[in-house]
C-alpha cells in the first residue's frame, strides 16, 4: 500500500494517526493494575473457570464424565501475583 502512496501522503497518513495517538486519554501503570485487579477479584465468584459449572447448565458434559474439574484458583492467585509484581516494578522504574 505504501508503495502506491506519494511522500507526502504517507505523511498526511503519519500525521493523522499522531494526532490520534495525542489525543488519547493516558493513565498511569499503576492505576490501570489497580483497575485490573479489582475488575479480576469483583467477577471471581462468578468465574466459571474459577467457580466451575454445574452438571445441570453444562452443555458440553456427556453422560461419560470423562473431563474432570478442577480449582484454578491458584492460577488467578498467580496472575495476580505477577500483575502486583509488574506493577511495583513500573511504580519503581518511573520515580526514576
Amino acid at each position: 500500500m505504501a508503495r502506491d502512496m506519494s511522500d507526502k501522503e504517507i505523511l498526511k497518513m503519519e500525521l493523522d494517526q499522531l494526532k490520534k495517538e495525542v489525543s488519547t486519554a493516558r493513565t498511569p501503570v499503576s492505576a490501570n493494575c489497580a483497575e485490573t485487579i479489582a475488575f479480576c477479584e469483583e467477577h471471581l465468584p462468578n468465574d466459571p473457570l474459577i467457580k466451575g459449572v454445574p452438571d445441570d447448565k453444562n452443555p458440553y458434559k456427556g453422560d461419560k464424565g470423562a473431563v474432570q474439574s478442577f480449582d484454578l484458583t491458584w492460577l488467578l492467585t498467580l496472575l495476580l501475583y505477577i500483575s502486583h509484581l509488574y506493577c511495583t516494578f513500573m511504580s519503581l522504574y518511573h520515580r526514576g
